[in-house]
This record gives structure tokens, C-alpha cells and sequence, in this order.
């Protein structure tokens, strides 16, 4: 392992992984595995009430079309994963600087290297896979940002014997959705402070820069709703998703809207009551799907193309993740900006706490554009 001292702290770093292929005259194909799983797209504009367009969605103001995400693997025999965030060494133990989350300092200035030093290193035999990023207890970023990285896996071949998720954010759907893509429990590593683990072969999936891509859409969609028989509910084809139970961006006036709906057949769904088996069912039996910006939206992803989505905006956070995945889908897409001081154009607060409280004439005629009243 070249020059390990008895601590197991690194002696050095390299910025990328590619850094230490060069250095130690390795095969890069062997070790990094590009994959070209999708084209630059066009996206097509949501509909709004403004004339232009929200700036954070006025995708006609870009260079079009827009380029995917594709993959990248790379694989490092003997490489080392440690603690909690997880931190990646090479086996000439050096930190790998391009797969940490301290990436706001100066490689040098990383906390490893302040650690007296770290726990008992494990050797394994074992084939082992990194899924972890830093918001993957969040649900569109667990399903668009993390599961898709399995696909890079089949598609170069791996089938790693054990997978290392991000222990300090779990949720259920985790798991739920890591069985459903056959992969069970026993075969999860959560990362911990005590984490200090050479595998075998240890294997980094992550993407290259770009939107979101439809191949990961087209992937979650066969290998969670098509290959496992989920089949559309009918009766069930309006829903108004209630974020009753978040804990942030509640909409402060859900009685009244929800009021206006349930007469035009609108389900109210608490998607936090549910599995995502049950979640999956029920967005692909809909056709128009009434929600406040949220998670829950991921789930656009099951449903059939040529539904409306109506998205329920705060002023300070008019993201574009929603209006991008119903382009790629082919839905239609609407958005409604909620009362509320805005911020000028081209600056954007992206206050992910702020509540949505929308003005009812404002929804009435928004849904009319819709075509749903």
C-alpha cells in the first residue's frame, strides 16, 4: 500500500482518480469507463401567468438543446473507503479530493488529514459499490441522483457483492426501492464514523455534467413499475398531493385550494402515508396532478406522457427540476408563483424553507389555461 503509516491517515492526495492512474502507469480503460447513455435535448417552456416567462425556467433563453447527464465508473482495486461522508483513499493511500464533500477547501486543508488518527482498517474480499452522496435521504435525490448510478453499473458489467449508502441521511424508501431493484438489506453498508474499509474492488459510479437525464427516467421506470407489474388504479386519475406532513414549504392555504378541487374529482393524496409501490400505482393511473413544489413531484416519473402537472410555487423558490422532468417526460407543465415579496430578476434567494400561499384567482386561471376547469 505504499508508504502507510500505522494512523492511516493519507500521505498526500490526488485531485481526481485519474491522477493516480497516471502516476502508478495504469490502464485507464481499465480503471474508468465513460458511458454515453444519452443526447443533448430540447426542453419545452411551463406555463406560467407571466409574460416572459420566470426567468428560472425561461429555458428558451438558453443555448439549446441541453446536454445530459451521462456516466462515468471507475473502478480502484484495494481502494479505501472511510468514515461517515465517505471519504475515498487510493490503495498508495491518498485521498481521492474530487470524490469528497469538503470540495469548499483546498484539497490539503481536508479534516482527514487534522485526525490523529483513523479506526482499524478491514479487508474484504468483496466487490463493493459507493451510492452515497449528501442529500440522498431526499426523495428526488435518492431516485434521480442515486439509484441511476446502478444502471452504470450493468451497463460496464458490475455486479458488486456490497453497496455503501450515506448512513447519516436514511429513510425507508431506501430500502424499499433497493430490494424492488434486488438488492437486499444484508448486502447495505451504512456509512459511519467508524468506517475504514478495503474491498477488493471498489467502484465509484457518478455522472458528468448536465440536466437530469431521460435514460435515468426511462430506467427507474421499467425497473420499478414495468418489471414489477404496477399497473394504474382507475378512479384515480386527478390528485392534489398535500405536503400537510412536511415539515417545510407547507401550503399555507391547502383547505381553500383543495376546496376548489374536490369537486372536479381531485384525490387528496398524503404521499408520506405511503409505500413506493403504492406512490407508483397511483401516479400512474393519473392525468393531471395538482402539487406544491416538493419531492413528491419525482413521482411524475411513472406517470403515462400527456398529463398535467401544476406546480405551486413560493416567490423565492421557482426551481426548474420539475418543469425539466416534465419536458423530458412529455407532460405539461404549469407553474403558479405564490404571494409574496419577488426577488428581482436573475437573482434567486432559493430559500427551500419559504410556505406557498397562492391567491385564488391566480389558481382558478391557471387551471383554466390548463384546460382542467
Amino acid at each position: 500500500m505504499g508508504n502507510v503509516n500505522k494512523t492511516g491517515i493519507p500521505n498526500g492526495y490526488y485531485k481526481v482518480v485519474k491522477e493516480w492512474i497516471r502516476a502508478k502507469g495504469l490502464r485507464k480503460r481499465k480503471h474508468m469507463k465513460k458511458l454515453n447513455l444519452g443526447s443533448p435535448v430540447h426542453l419545452n417552456e411551463p406555463i406560467g401567468l407571466e409574460d416572459p416567462t420566470f426567468w428560472t425556467v425561461r429555458f428558451s433563453e438558453a443555448v439549446q438543446p441541453f446536454k445530459q447527464r451521462n456516466g462515468i465508473v471507475e473502478i480502484i482495486p484495494r481502494g479505501i473507503v472511510y468514515g461517515p461522508k465517505p471519504d475515498i483513499m487510493t490503495p498508495d493511500h491518498k485521498l481521492v479530493w474530487s470524490h469528497s464533500r469538503e470540495k469548499h477547501k483546498l484539497p490539503e486543508e481536508h479534516s482527514i488529514f487534522e485526525l490523529d488518527r483513523l479506526p482499524k482498517l478491514k479487508v474484504t474480499s468483496d466487490t463493493v459499490a459507493l451510492l452515497s452522496i449528501k442529500d440522498s435521504g431526499i426523495y428526488y435525490h435518492w431516485m434521480m441522483d442515486v439509484l441511476p448510478r446502478l444502471h452504470m453499473l450493468k451497463v460496464c458489467g458490475l455486479q458488486p457483492d456490497r453497496y455503501i449508502i450515506n448512513g447519516a441521511k436514511l429513510a425507508p424508501f431506501q430500502y424499499e426501492t433497493l430490494e424492488a431493484l434486488g438488492i437486499p438489506k444484508d448486502k447495505v453498508i451504512e456509512s459511519y464514523d467508524g468506517l475504514h474499509l478495503q474491498p477488493r474492488k471498489l467502484v465509484l459510479p457518478y455522472f458528468t455534467r448536465g440536466i437530469r437525464p431521460k435514460w435515468a427516467v426511462d430506467f427507474l421506470k421499467q425497473e420499478l413499475m414495468v418489471n414489477k407489474q404496477i399497473m394504474p388504479v382507475p378512479g384515480f386519475e386527478r390528485l392534489f398531493i398535500s405536503r400537510s406532513k412536511a415539515r417545510k414549504r407547507m401550503l399555507t392555504n391547502e383547505a381553500d385550494i383543495y376546496a376548489y378541487l374536490k369537486p372536479y374529482g381531485f384525490h387528496y393524496v398524503i404521499l408520506e402515508d405511503l409505500t413506493v409501490a403504492e406512490q407508483i400505482q397511483l401516479f400512474a393511473s393519473a392525468e393531471i396532478i395538482v402539487a406544491p413544489h416538493g419531492a413528491g413531484l419525482t413521482n411524475m416519473v411513472f406517470t403515462p406522457p400527456g398529463a398535467a402537472i401544476i406546480e405551486l410555487v413560493a416567490p423565492s423558490l421557482v426551481h426548474n427540476c420539475y418543469p425539466i422532468l416534465s419536458s423530458l417526460i412529455g407532460h405539461r407543465h404549469y407553474y403558479i408563483i405564490g404571494e409574496g415579496e419577488r426577488p428581482p430578476e436573475y437573482v434567486d434567494p432559493h430559500d427551500r424553507s419559504a410556505d406557498i400561499h397562492i391567491a385564488m384567482d391566480d389558481f382558478k386561471e391557471i387551471m383554466s389555461r390548463a384546460g382542467i376547469t
